[in-house]
């Protein structure tokens, strides 16, 4: 075999093996995409969820905020009629 003949074969091996690299990355390219397109539509889920969660925290903190505010009010209202009785009781002793 002459050199010329190897130097052939193996451009005609390094050819079929670009041709099946070059394949392979396309078929590969294609499952990336695909899994990009997967992965963008998980983000999207996950932050909507998260808006919704952003809104039950909102809502809770509000209610818990009301529930705060009427202890707080009833607490005044008690706290006067138990210094009311106090002065009561104090002016009767």
């Amino acid at each position: 075999m002459t050199w010329w003949q190897i130097v052939a074969q193996a451009a005609i091996i390094a050819s079929i093996l670009i041709v099946g690299v070059a394949v392979g990355s396309y078929f590969n390219g294609k499952h990336i995409k695909a899994g990009i397109k997967e992965v963008k539509a998980l983000i999207g889920e996950v932050k909507d969820l998260i808006g919704e969660v952003k809104e039950l925290i909102a809502s809770e903190a509000k209610a818990t905020k009301e529930i705060l505010d009427r202890m707080d009010q009833r607490h005044d209202e008690r706290h006067r009629e138990v210094v009311e009785l106090i002065s009561k009781i104090s002016t009767h002793s």
